[in-house]
């Protein structure tokens, strides 16, 4: 599941936003992917990415945004 919210998180930032939060930050543009990576909700690459994203979504990418970002619960 991490996996996956990082690679969502990458797909819905518009482009150039990894060297805006690279720069933001005074992190390396690694740096920014491996934050990413780990999807900690608290991390603050991943709080700048998701603000960036808020910024520049349209209602459907808040949607996706806020699926992803809810915990799963299983049920049997």
């Amino acid at each position: 599941m991490i996996q996956e919210n990082d690679k969502q998180l990458q797909r819905l930032l518009p482009h150039g936003s990894v060297n805006k939060i690279a720069n933001s930050l005074g992190i390396s543009r690694q740096g920014v992917y491996s934050a990413l990576r780990s999807a900690k909700p608290n991390n603050r690459v991943v709080i700048e990415a998701v603000r960036i994203i808020k910024e520049a979504g349209t209602a459907d990418v808040q949607r996706e945004l806020t699926e992803m970002l809810t915990p799963v619960t299983f049920t049997n």
